[in-house]
């Protein structure tokens, strides 16, 4: 099943009823909506991967309290949700030659398993990280070099796990377009046309949205925990 825009207008299109009643909101403002409100939502329950390297080069000279401060450039159409994690490693120079920002992750994954065999030789870092783009860490970086794991916002529905994507995303965006109908529908319970009164169902709408938030409730707290303390 594609996972695109026009599948879920295709999903909110079939459960509110548009082909007996025309829908008042236009597809590109739903559209819009959830780009800007759904899409990072469901970002911080299960967000997209991206990695960048930090060195020494991207150390700060100011003299900071609590450790060493490190700023790195993103793409302007990248946000960031949170780091998830710093790997050390004196391996990881060889990764820079697959570019500035994203890395294949079994690279990531073979200087993971370096600083895993090399863990006991090290002391314990403690980082923070400082929206938009600095993270303070609580040493110099070991050898110089690491690579940031970052956990970022979803700009498209494809990069959202396929599970995710149809027992969660298609709900949420329901869920957001109720609200965004009944926000404009709740003046009225009625509307006269040349044809008789209009109901607009706004007794069905706010049960079906009660439903569904509860149903999403449910889903969110079935689903683990994401960490966000991390000792490196």
């Amino acid at each position: 099943m594609a996972q695109n825009w026009n599948n879920v207008l295709s999903y909110i299109k079939a459960n509110l009823g548009s082909k007996l009643q025309n829908l008042e909101i236009e597809d590109q403002e739903f559209v819009r909506y959830f780009k800007a409100h759904t899409l990072p939502e469901i970002s911080i329950i299960e967000p997209m991967k991206a990695w960048t390297l930090l060195t020494n080069v991207n150390r700060s000279q100011d003299i900071h309290r609590g450790g060493v401060l490190y700023t790195f450039q993103l793409p302007q159409d990248i946000n960031i949700v949170d780091v998830h994690e710093i790997y050390h490693g004196n391996m990881i120079s060889t990764l820079t030659g697959f570019g500035s920002f994203f890395f294949d992750p079994t690279d990531v994954t073979m200087s993971n398993t370096l600083n895993s065999m090399l863990s006991f030789l090290r002391t314990e870092k403690v980082f923070q990280f400082i929206r938009p783009n600095k993270i303070l860490i609580s040493e110099q970086l070991t050898d110089d070099n690491a690579i940031v794991e970052l956990n970022v916002e979803h700009n498209t529905p494809d990069t959202i796990p396929t599970d995710l994507y149809r027992s969660l995303f298609l709900k949420m965006c329901l869920k957001d377009s109720i609200q965004m109908v009944l926000a404009n529908r709740m003046k009225y319970s009625t509307l006269s046309s040349p044809y008789g009164e209009i109901n607009l169902n706004i007794d069905y709408l706010s049960n079906k949205l009660d439903r569904l938030e509860t149903e999403i409730t449910e889903m969110n707290d079935w689903l683990p925990t994401r960490e966000y303390l991390h000792i490196v």
